[in-house]
This record gives C-alpha cells, sequence and structure tokens, in this order.
C-alpha cells in the first residue's frame, strides 16, 4: 500500500518528510549543512495514504535507517561507560554504562582517560 513517512531526532527538529517514490516504497535522506546532525535519538513514523473506499487496509512495514558517524576513540574512556555506545554494540553498552546522577545544585565529577599510546602508530 502506498506509504509516506516522517522521520528526525526524537525531540523533532528538524521534522523531516520521505514522501512515497513509488505506490509502495518511500525514501528520505539528510544531508545537515555544515556536516553534523541534531545528536540524540533519531524516530520514523511510517504513514499509509489514502484515501481509502472504506477502513484504511492492513500492512506491514519494513524500514531501517542508516548513519554515517566517526568511529568512538578508544583512547578514551571513562568509569562511566558511554552510553552512546549501544549505537554500534547494544551489549557493550548495557554491561559498561554506570551514570553519574547530578540532582540540580549539586556538583559532580566524571573522569576520563585518555591512552596516548592508543593514540601512536605501531612502529
Amino acid at each position: 500500500m502506498p506509504i509516506e513517512f516522517d522521520f528526525g531526532p526524537a525531540n523533532g527538529d528538524p521534522d523531516l518528510l520521505a514522501p512515497p517514490i513509488t505506490a509502495d516504497n518511500a525514501a528520505g535522506s539528510y544531508t545537515p549543512s555544515g556536516g553534523t546532525v541534531t545528536p540524540g535519538l533519531w524516530v520514523a513514523e511510517p504513514a499509509k495514504l489514502g484515501p481509502f473506499s472504506g477502513p484504511a487496509p492492513s500492512g506491514f512495514v519494513n524500514m531501517s535507517m542508516t548513519a554515517a558517524a566517526k568511529p568512538f576513540d578508544p583512547a578514551v574512556t571513562s568509569p562511566t561507560g558511554d552510553f552512546w555506545l549501544f549505537a554500534i554494540n547494544p551489549t557493550a553498552a548495557a554491561a559498561s554504562f554506570s551514570p553519574v546522577v547530578i540532582n540540580p545544585g549539586q556538583t559532580g565529577v566524571i573522569n576520563v582517560t585518555m591512552t596516548m599510546a592508543a593514540l601512536l602508530p605501531a612502529p
């Protein structure tokens, strides 16, 4: 069935539309000026295109989203882990992420280690 989908970051800006390119296929892309996308979670939501002579027919949507990003720097580590590692390895993030909760009016410290040997090329 014909569909379109709305996609963008979970906070809603930019709000993008992927119009149908065939009767049953929609595709979209986004390349931001300056090369930096809105950080955080992104979502996509399909929508059936009517009008329909009766109730909208049921259907199935198979959707994927791909992003090209800079790699994580393995030379930089922290005891808190890195929440965003789930983007490339969901099991590693669950095992290694330990957030620091800082309430209003409080301060906190997160120690970061940079291993310089990892930055040097092998002899």
